[in-house]
């Protein structure tokens, strides 16, 4: 008798001679660096076809949920993929655009092979134009600033400088019944306007804007952060929201790092709840940015204007944003001709809130490793501005102060995301089970929405707050989870 048809014969067959070819063509060349990479792209996709074929996923919807059982490196080589390929830029520039590193420790790469595969074949099969576009003003200018002055027309009332204390059970464990609120401070005269004009834009500033405000000077002179978890304000009230007077439905939006402060009493009625808040995890992140005279040419940099990551850690990630120089406004005796933004993960737990010393020293940590990063790394990058030593010659740096030497550094900017409402959500193998969906939160009005929630891609980025933000409108408006949600998975 003939041996049974395996699902997907063809699928192997074909994938398999696919490897025999690209071993043959390009497997001998791997020091070359086109045929290099030819030879991971084309192993890549061996690989994953191999893998979605041997679990059945060609008869229907693929369940990219269901690979999230391995991570993406573990699930590759399972499948075929070789050393070559796993170790590649490829692999590794993946990990480091959704900070896949389990506790923002480098040396830890973990990313949910479903997540990973998904946001891979999205992000490279479906993009329109370009794989990354770059913004032409900050995020919140350019985004939420928009949102923010349609919804206001439409006559969304907006709530400034309230803080979220505690979500409320009833009795009976089924709705969020009250919320308590914090009110950090009040207004002198009217509405509170967020915005400052810079260059004809409206823009979010990167501070309150103190003269609106009653408590203005006392947050001015104390320098005080409103969103800081650990500062040391105290506010002007409490208050509390009572459901059937204030509210009927909640929509949360506040990331699962900051429930186990807020949502207390949700993780005690609720099992789903409590594995969610324990099992996805977060991870810091880090950034800084340069001012710099040169042009990209100027610094040796001789390819176009680039966004990159899998370089050196830990801010592995650059992203040319010179664009942005007619949006800035520099004193004519401060030139500038490029602006360089550069991101990675690290490490770090969340202080205690009774640590208020926490948020300046992890920002003078992230200062130093910094200073240790552009001693030693950008003469890749930019050859023309890196001295003989390996070090950035500091003098390219744009410095109003015109300080000497590294002191130049004290000009540009640099933070770490360490607030529970800044840390990323990461897709960890076996967590995004655990991720709750917008409708199925276990509390009757509470509906949930951001990256950290279920969502078709599962990885912390902003189509992934798109898609989330779509199902929970489609929710409130009494339609199909799905309406509008490209990619979204159907039975």
């Amino acid at each position: 008798a003939k041996p049974p048809v395996q699902p997907h014969h063809g699928v192997h067959f074909i994938a398999r001679r696919l490897k025999a070819w690209n071993d043959k063509r390009h497997g001998g060349y791997l020091d070359n660096d086109l045929a290099r990479h030819l030879y991971v792209l084309v192993d890549f996709a061996h690989a994953a076809i191999t893998g979605v074929a041997s679990k059945g996923l060609l008869s229907g919807v693929i369940d990219f949920d269901a690979l999230d059982e391995l991570d993406a490196t573990e699930w590759l080589r399972l499948h075929g993929a070789s050393d070559t390929t796993c170790n590649s830029a490829l692999i590794h520039g993946m990990y480091d655009l959704m900070f896949a590193y389990e506790d923002g420790d480098t040396e830890k790469p973990s990313f949910g092979a479903g997540s990973f595969l998904h946001f891979a074949i999205r992000m490279t099969l479906t993009y329109r134009g370009s794989v990354f576009w770059k913004m032409q003003a900050g995020m919140g200018d350019t985004i939420f600033g928009p949102m923010y002055q349609v919804l206001k027309k439409r006559g969304v009332e907006f709530k400034f400088f309230h803080q979220v204390d505690q979500l409320h059970v009833s009795a009976d464990g089924n709705t969020i019944d009250s919320i308590d609120l914090s009110i950090q401070a009040t207004t002198k005269d009217g509405e509170y306007d967020p915005f400052v004009q810079v260059n004809e834009l409206a823009c979010w500033p990167s501070k309150p804007l103190y003269d609106q405000l009653e408590q203005g000077d006392a947050l001015k002179n104390g320098n005080v952060n409103l969103e800081s978890f650990w500062n040391s304000w105290s506010p002007v009230k409490k208050t509390t929201l009572q459901l059937g007077v204030d509210f009927d439905v909640v929509v949360l939006g506040i990331p699962v790092a900051s429930h186990q402060f807020i949502c207390n009493e949700l993780i005690s009625s609720s099992s789903r709840w409590k594995d969610m808040t324990d099992q996805v995890k977060t991870t810091r992140t880090l950034a800084m940015q340069l001012w710099l005279e040169p042009d990209l040419a100027d610094m040796g940099w001789t390819q176009p204007s680039p966004i990159i990551d899998s370089y050196a850690q830990p801010f592995n990630t650059w992203a040319d944003m010179s664009q942005l120089i007619d949006r800035e406004q520099w004193p004519s005796t401060s030139p500038m001709n490029n602006i360089a933004y550069f991101c990675g993960a690290t490490t770090g737990d969340i202080p205690p809130i009774n640590d208020k010393d926490a948020p300046e020293r992890e920002r003078q940590a992230v200062k130093d490793l910094a200073l240790d990063w552009l001693r030693t790394n950008p003469g890749f990058l930019w050859p023309k501005v890196t001295q003989a030593n390996g070090e950035l010659d500091w003098s390219v740096l744009t410095d109003p102060g015109n300080a000497s030497g590294e002191a130049r550094f004290d000009a540009q900017f640099w933070r770490v995301n360490m607030d529970p409402t800044e840390r990323y959500t990461l897709s960890l193998p076996k967590t995004t089970k655990h991720r709750m969906r917008t409708d199925d939160t276990d509390f009757d009005n509470l509906i949930i929405t951001g990256d950290w929630t279920w969502q078709p891609l599962n990885v912390g980025c902003v189509e992934g707050t798109v898609m989330s933000g779509l199902m929970a409108a489609n929710i409130m408006l009494g339609r199909s989870i799905d309406y509008g949600v490209v990619g979204y998975k159907r039975s």
